[in-house]
């Protein structure tokens, strides 16, 4: 077993040596480029190089890649030191200076990744990426939209300055590179393959919508991992979270924050690692489950970051009684979604999810020993984490919806949709 052994169940060791024989650039020091590193790294790419010539400030709150300790020290060796923990085997190749054609000539480059390089290093890169015939992967932003595509190869095209790109955004964004990316080496049968991803979003306010709020995170898995840190990093003053599991070696190309900690409680070693990329944050890890004991009133919102359909149901249930708002998320290998329940405003989970009948479904897969390992990629825990942590501040400003959210990179065989279910009663 390895750490992307969960990964190799879905497009085999072959196809992961296409990603260890690899060899891709990410340009820029921002948040948008740690969760682009981290998500390569924990892909299994190969050979990272790093370029930016960014100092470690006193602004660094919420870095996740940057150590605290090391300011006015470059970026990239923190970023560095952090990403060999999330993934050991990948080699990282830290350049301290900006971006510069005639250094990377001496490399061996697939593909370049821009995240936050502007002005005239940015037209630069645009060049040579076209002069080389190097594949260049840009984010773009704009009031109401960011933008993830591959620039064309065939004819130059305009440099286009980014607007600032918020944590969730940014985790939003690297996740459909790092899909990208993956497309570009390993190409599955039922790919949805695509020019460009994007998405829209409402314009979130600033930590002040946090304050005094209380979030209950429900599992410290790859889902959570996403979800907590992008809280975190967009204001989230108290987050509990709950999880009765510990760390194991094949979590890891998906929980990039439980590095270093195999063997330990995921929801401690969790809330500890989110407590060092905020400041002011009160994180808290609860290990066990969630009950009818659990005292569901003390949270404004709970979401449910789980993989089991019981758990789903002990969540919406609680949280319909206490009329409490729940947003549950959920990934398979390639997609992913959420659903939301407002009290008074729409239907439990247990009903828009039909949970009742997925529930005999896997009782009956258990009981015919359908109950292996399934296929797990960073990807779509990225993407639906970072999803999570936006309807959250939605809600918290008044302006969230209960509208299903879903995303899929891949159409698979095998899902099974649930039958259409009256209300319960819950509204």
């Amino acid at each position: 077993m390895s750490r992307v052994s969960r990964q190799v169940l879905l497009w085999g060791q072959e196809n992961q040596k296409k990603l260890r024989d690899s060899t891709i650039c990410v340009t820029g020091g921002s948040i948008l480029s740690q969760y682009t590193a981290a998500g390569l790294a924990a892909l299994g790419i190969g050979n990272i190089i790093l370029i930016n010539n960014k100092k470690i400030s006193m602004c660094s709150d919420g870095e996740f890649l940057i150590e605290k300790n090391d300011i006015g020290k470059p970026k990239v060796y923190s970023m560095t030191r952090k990403l060999k923990k999330i993934s050991p085997e990948t080699k990282i190749i830290p350049l301290d200076f900006p971006f510069c054609g005639e250094i990377l000539d001496r490399m061996s480059i697939d593909l370049i990744v821009d995240c936050d390089v502007s002005g005239h290093e940015g037209k630069a890169m645009k060049e040579y990426s076209f002069r080389r015939k190097i594949p260049l992967i840009r984010t773009t932003k704009s009031d109401t939209e960011i933008s993830v595509h591959k620039e064309s190869l065939l004819r130059r095209t305009s440099y286009v300055s980014n607007q600032c790109i918020r944590p969730h955004e940014a985790a939003i964004a690297a996740g459909f590179t790092c899909d990208i990316i993956r497309k570009e080496y390993i190409k599955l049968p039922d790919d949805n393959i695509t020019k460009r991803y994007f998405t829209k979003f409402t314009s979130i306010g600033s930590s002040i919508e946090y304050d005094n709020k209380r979030v209950l995170i429900i599992g410290a898995g790859a889902l959570g991992n996403f979800t907590a840190l992008c809280l975190a990093q967009i204001g989230a003053k108290y987050i509990d979270i709950i999880d009765f599991d510990t760390v194991d070696l094949t979590n890891l190309n998906r929980q990039i924050m439980l590095y270093d900690a195999i063997g330990k409680y995921k929801s401690q070693v969790l809330a500890n690692r989110i407590r060092q990329v905020s400041r002011g944050i009160h994180a808290n890890g609860i290990v066990g489950r969630l009950t009818k004991q659990t005292r569901i009133k003390d949270y404004d919102i709970v979401l449910g970051c789980v993989d089991k359909i019981k758990a789903r149901m002990d969540a919406s249930d609680l949280c319909r009684k206490n009329r409490i708002p729940y947003i549950d998320g959920a990934t398979s290998s390639l997609s992913g979604d959420i659903y939301t329940y407002l009290p008074g405003h729409s239907p439990c989970i247990k009903c828009q999810r039909n949970l009742e009948s997925l529930l005999r479904f896997e009782a009956e897969r258990t009981q015919s020993g359908c109950q292996a390992a399934s296929p797990s990629v960073i990807t779509p825990n990225m993407i639906i984490g970072s999803a999570i942590a936006n309807r959250t501040t939605e809600i918290f400003m008044g302006v969230g919806e209960s509208q299903p959210l879903r995303y899929g990179s891949a159409c698979l065989s095998g899902s099974r949709q649930p039958e259409k279910k009256q209300s319960c009663g819950c509204l």
